[in-house]
Parts: C-alpha cells; structure tokens; sequence
C-alpha cells in the first residue's frame, strides 16, 4: 500500500507539475515547492507518529503479564478514590502534552518546515512565486494524502468486515 501510495503522489506531482509548466515556469516552481514540502511535512508527521505508536507497543508487549496485573490492579484502586481520579487525570493531560510536544518536534518534520521556508524564499527572492499554482499545491498535497488515508482506512475496514463475514458463514 505504501509503494501505491508514494506512486499516487508522485504521479500527482507530475501531472500536476506539467499542467502548471503550462502557464511557465513560475507556475510550475511555485506548484512544486507547495505541493513537496507539505507533503514532506505531511509524511514526516505521520513517520513521527507511527515511529511513536510502535515504541509504545513494543514498550507495553516487553512488560511483565505480573506487572501489567499489577498495574491493572492498582489502577482499579487508583478508579475508586476520588482524589486519585483528579491526579490521574491531570498525569494523562500531561503524558497527552508531552507526546504532542515529541511529535511535534520531531527532526523530519523540522526539516520539512525549513526546506518549505527556503523554497518561499527563494520563489519569493526570485520573483518566481505564483499564488494561484502554489495554493494549488498546497491544497492537491493535503487531499492526496488525506484520500489516501481514507482509502486505506477504508480498505481496513472492508477487511475486518470480510473476515467477520467469512467467519460468520462458516
């Protein structure tokens, strides 16, 4: 899905790029720097979090069943004092702060915002920049990525639901 998906964005590029050479070069940079870096951003926030998730999930499978008893149970004790549930929810807001503050700074996604400032800049330096074509850009590269999010999404569901079915029929 992953190899579909990169194909999907660079066609997009391409295709989107030769309508913009269309209406000259100034389209067609000011269309590529757009369309690159928020999909560079884009990509890269989703690399930050999917590299998170996972380090979660090898985290919890590494744990202990007798520690994750244990955590369990006192969890349950910490549910049943009031006092506790006000300090438990204000550790989640701050673990919730916290992973936003790591994804949020992740080194790509750094990166992404400075390589889309410098290519501005330099459009901008060059007097190369055309609103229209990067706008364009901006907006194909936010729905290219979100459709294919949702396709895939989509396509997880559809296979939850066929194995369900195919469960049910047996």
């Amino acid at each position: 899905m992953l190899v579909i998906g990169m194909c999907v964005l660079i066609g997009i590029a391409l295709v989107g790029g030769a309508i913009s050479a269309l209406f000259g070069f100034a389209s067609f940079a000011s269309f590529e720097v757009a369309f690159l870096g928020v999909a560079f951003i884009i990509l890269s926030s989703f690399l930050s979090v999917y590299r998170k998730v996972q380090s979660e999930q090898s985290l919890s499978n590494v744990m202990p069943e007798d520690s994750k008893a244990a955590e369990i149970n006192s969890e349950n004790l910490a549910d049943s004092h009031n006092e506790n549930e006000d300090n438990s929810k204000k550790s989640q807001g701050v673990s919730k702060f916290i992973l936003g503050t790591q994804i949020s700074f992740s080194f790509l996604r750094i990166l992404g915002y400075i390589a889309l400032t410098g290519g501005i800049w330099f459009l901008i330096k060059n007097a190369l920049f055309s609103m229209q074509s990067f706008s364009i850009g901006l907006v194909l590269a936010i729905l290219s990525l979100v459709g294919l999010g949702a396709l895939k999404i989509l396509k997880m569901a559809n296979f939850k639901l066929d194995s369900i079915q195919w469960r049910i029929k047996k």
